[in-house]
């Protein structure tokens, strides 16, 4: 089943600088979540401070999404690399 769509405040601006500097990357950005609405539960969850949210390796990044099951919505929330990642929780 296809859930919606929906990005953050916050990874909106980071989206916005990738597709201006590296648009390949912005490509393989697009193309992950195309994926990971199609079927979100199919990637890894988090636990401990991002516990109910899940992420997907993209190279050395990782973007971050959390399942609204109810409003069948998929909101993508932060996109950075790994190390930084895991530091914010």
């Amino acid at each position: 089943m296809t859930y919606k769509p929906g990005i953050g405040r916050k990874l909106k601006v980071v989206l916005r600088k990738v597709y201006k500097k590296d648009r390949k990357q912005w490509n393989g950005i697009k193309g992950k979540m195309d994926e990971i609405v199609e079927n979100p539960h199919h990637y890894k969850p988090l636990s401990n401070k991002l516990k109910n949210r899940r992420r997907v390796q993209i190279g050395s990044y990782v973007l971050v999404f959390k399942i609204y099951e109810q409003e069948k919505v998929v909101k993508f929330i932060d996109y950075d690399h790994h190390d930084n990642i895991y530091k914010k929780g």
